[in-house]
């Protein structure tokens, strides 16, 4: 029984990764922010994806990049498009191959509708080679960021004014006649005359 919680505990955690990268430390992503960035682009610098989901997935990226392993990643070259910007790193093992090449998102123009994800659809010969800097980072499983559920608020009673049969009883309570309590239901909950006469039935007035 424990080994099968164990292994559902460690299904649902799969579930829930967004990616496995190397994260960058704060010094090597102010190396990048200090590039030229274009003005009003959104800075990024954040990490070297090196597979999508856990790195245990279809292929085992765990004994090349150990969780938790410092990885040096020299920068080879610098590019960009009109929707995102990216440095060229050369990282110490192979990464996925859906992932176009080992890079870092510098910066994305959001203005343009650009997103992290655009930096794999730069052009090749965009880039130029930038030597002279080289990044440090952890390697990490990163978990994807849910929304918080939405607390229910919790439904309101219905008072004496919103409940028509409690309506009805108030109106008895004010020794008002059968007749006109039922034009008042009528008009105040817009019933027909017949289920105005079902609300005073369930009131307990003799009709």
């Amino acid at each position: 029984m424990k080994l099968i919680l164990e292994n559902w505990n460690n299904f649902l955690n799969e579930q829930n990764i967004s990616y496995s990268g190397v994260v960058l430390d704060p010094a090597s992503k102010q190396k990048l922010l200090d590039l030229e960035i274009p003005e009003g682009w959104e800075p990024v610098a954040h990490h070297m994806t090196i597979t999508m989901g856990p790195l245990k997935g279809k292929k085992d990226f765990s004994e090349s990049y150990p969780p938790g392993t410092k990885i040096t990643l020299p920068v080879v070259a610098v590019g960009m498009d009109d929707k995102a910007m990216a440095v060229k790193v050369d990282p110490p093992a192979e990464i996925s191959d859906k992932i176009s090449f080992p890079h870092v998102t510098v910066a994305v123009n959001r203005a343009g509708g650009g997103k992290p994800f655009h930096s794999n659809k730069i052009p090749q010969e965009n880039f130029k080679p930038l030597t002279g800097i080289s990044l440090e980072g952890v390697v990490e499983e990163v978990a994807s960021k849910q929304q918080p559920k939405k607390k229910k608020k919790p439904q309101q009673k219905k008072t004496g004014q919103d409940n028509p049969v409690e309506f009805a009883k108030n109106l008895v309570n004010k020794g008002l006649p059968a007749e006109q309590i039922k034009n008042i239901i009528m008009k105040k909950f817009n019933k027909p005359e017949q289920a105005a006469q079902g609300i005073m039935r369930g009131a307990g007035i003799q009709l």
